[in-house]
């Protein structure tokens, strides 16, 4: 017979055992991806909740979630030069392990419509398939919030994970979202025009212009003629090629503002043309004069003290520099020159230091305590660890500086600083620190550092000259250094290439017919059963003019194995086939250059930045895509790779 006791307890268990039970199963780790609640509102606690079973993190010990947050619009006056983007905040958070799955709470802002989420460990990514994980925000009475499907879709269109679907399908996704938002809430149209004509003009290609233009119209109205919303209207009909129209807003923009952004961004492209210091310091005081409020003259301030570095008169840019007093400064074009000065003595040099002294003290600065705000687009981590390789390059600089006047051991210091900043993956600071130990005696150290940067594809040129140098250094003679110096790129190759090999792709390659510099037509299918590199490039695009000496060397090794077509686009010069062939003409450069003047190629490829390699198979498949330029070595190293997969 059960006493009360009993049946007090038995209650108490069985509450208990429920209380458990209602627990464990509050977290339902049925699906991929959920959350609690399932239609979150903005300003309240949401968590994430996630499974990696069949997906390419299944298995792993460690997950983190980056989450971007965004807006309900994106069309924004800052975006005149660039296109506009709705991302609010990006960050990162490690989640906890629980049950079968992994979760984190976190506190959504009340000022944004929804999130996207991708998960990732150590080296692999979740990212759904290239749209990411999709969470909207809900109003109280459990509907959307107006922008909720729009801004998703703009959050994707540029700096999303579309680049990983097929392209059309993937404009295709996106418009689906556009389509529902603007049935629903047709005031967010004109605040999402950039994205959506972007991703229509994705879609349909040439269909869509006569839609795009329909809009266009709908926007012009007199009333609300910005600066910025006239350079759209003209940037968006020179898209669907109404070029009368589109000259026509440039015109009114030059009239209603003849001293905005849009006519101090073509003036000082002619500063960037004249040679030398004093040219460029002739052109920048005037033009300074002429528009104060120019947003790039900080950049053109430091192009100036380069060039005085570069024609080795020190006293000259130490003297402009002082002259500045407070006005800011880049120091990417100082450190450029100062790159240079490795075979220079002269006393001079000291002035240079405290050039160099002032931006380590502006850099310190602002890596122990920014004044800035986070970019939206980077997550903490990152931010930091751009902020410090930046301290830790004007601490190699002075490193340099310092060396070649002869005081190996402040060199040391500041060299060692940048070294432990950069985490040993920066090329430039791994080469320099290891040269100043050899210099100071630490020859086991240097050799260490140099092979595992070596190994890690991290390389400069001259690792090879430093590293034989400390062989030759411990052993007497140069004997046995090519074997061991090819045992160290073999054992590089080999990752590279495993690395390579795990993000190969295969879509089919858009065909084409274009002509080159010769007038004569080109197309795709004349090179059907070689792998064919296009290199997409233009005259005005630093980066790819810089990678043109190692991509001559790489035409040089395999011309007879790949084709490598050098395709001109999104070109600005006036007359665009001169200024291609002034440039082949002026280097030398034996490449064969194919001019898409209307960008029609640049667009079927989906090319969003230059330069661009993108690498076509045997079987006429796109398999491999390299964008910007980090270094000749690396860049021949991976075409070594790619062709050698391709091969094989």
């Amino acid at each position: 017979m059960m006493t009360r006791f009993t049946k007090k307890f038995t209650e108490l268990i069985l509450t208990v055992s429920i209380c458990l039970i209602m627990s464990c199963s509050s977290y339902d780790f049925s699906s991929v991806f959920s959350t609690l609640p399932t239609k979150p509102q903005a300003g309240e606690i949401v968590t994430l909740l996630y499974n990696p079973k069949s997906t390419i993190l299944e298995g792993t010990n460690q997950v983190s979630a980056i989450v971007r947050t965004y807006g309900d619009r994106n069309f924004q006056p800052a975006s005149m030069f660039s296109m506009p983007n709705n991302v609010i905040d990006t960050e990162e958070y490690k989640m906890k392990k629980k049950h079968t799955g992994w979760l984190v709470k976190i506190l959504v802002p009340d000022s944004v419509v929804g999130l996207v989420v991708t998960l990732h460990n150590e080296t692999d990514t979740d990212h759904n398939g290239g749209l990411g994980y999709w969470v909207p925000l809900y109003t109280s009475d459990q509907h959307l919030l107006p922008g909720a499907e729009a801004g998703y879709a703009a959050s994707l269109v540029r700096r999303g994970w579309g680049a990983e679907l097929d392209k059309t399908l993937y404009a295709d996704t996106l418009l689906s979202f556009y389509d529902r938002e603007f049935s629903r809430n047709p005031d967010k149209k004109a605040g999402f025009s950039f994205s959506y004509f972007s991703a229509l003009k994705k879609s349909k290609g040439a269909d869509a212009f006569v839609e795009i233009e329909a809009n266009l119209q709908a926007l012009d109205n007199p009333d609300q003629w910005t600066e910025e919303h006239l350079f759209f209207l003209s940037a968006w009909y020179g898209v669907v090629k109404n070029q009368e129209k589109a000259d026509y807003f440039k015109t009114k923009s030059r009239e209603k503002f003849p001293t905005g952004r849009w006519v101090q961004r073509e003036e000082a492209i002619e500063f960037y043309k004249k040679v030398g210091s004093a040219e460029k310091k002739i052109f920048l005081d005037e033009f300074e004069a002429k528009y104060p409020d120019h947003s790039g003259f900080s950049y053109m301030r430091g192009v100036i003290i380069g060039e005085y570095i570069k024609e080795g008169s020190y006293k000259q840019a130490f003297e402009y520099f002082t002259a500045l007093n407070d006005k800011p400064w880049s120091e990417r074009p100082v450190f450029s020159a100062v790159n240079n000065l490795t075979e220079i003595e002269n006393d001079e040099l000291g002035l240079v230091l405290e050039i160099i002294n002032k931006s380590v003290i502006v850099h310190r600065q602002e890596y122990e305590e920014p004044s800035a705000s986070k970019p939206p687009l980077k997550i903490s981590r990152t931010w930091q660890e751009s902020r410090a390789t930046q301290l830790a390059l004007a601490l190699d600089a002075c490193g340099l500086v310092t060396n070649v006047m002869g005081n190996t051991t402040e060199a040391l210091k500041y060299c060692e600083e940048a070294y432990q900043l950069t985490k040993k993956q920066h090329k430039q600071v791994n080469e320099h620190y290891a040269a100043v130990l050899f210099k100071n005696g630490s020859t086991g150290v240097a050799k260490e550092i140099l092979e595992e940067s070596i190994i890690s594809g991290i390389q400069t040129p001259d690792m090879e000259t430093i590293l034989k140098e400390i062989f030759v250094d411990s052993q007497g003679s140069e004997a046995g250094f090519a074997s061991y110096y090819s045992d160290l790129k073999t054992k590089a190759f080999g990752d590279l290439k495993a690395k390579i090999e795990s993000k190969l792709v295969t879509e089919k390659a858009p065909s084409f017919t274009l002509s080159d510099t010769d007038g004569k037509e080109v197309s795709l299918s004349d090179y059907k059963g070689k792998i064919v590199i296009l290199d997409f490039w233009a005259t005005w695009c630093g980066p790819c003019k810089a990678s043109f000496p190692a991509m001559k060397k790489a035409l040089n090794k395999y011309e007879k194995e790949v084709k490598i077509l050098f395709v001109n686009s999104k070109e600005t010069a006036k007359d665009k086939l001169q200024a291609v062939k002034d440039l082949m003409e002026k280097n030398d450069y034996p490449f064969h250059v194919l001019m898409d003047i209307k960008n029609e190629v640049f667009e079927s490829y989906g090319i969003s930045l230059l330069p661009t390699k993108v690498i076509i198979g045997k079987d006429g498949n796109i398999r491999h895509r390299s964008f910007g330029f980090r270094g000749e070595t690396e860049l021949l190293d991976e075409l070594e790779a790619i062709i050698s997969i391709l091969n094989s």
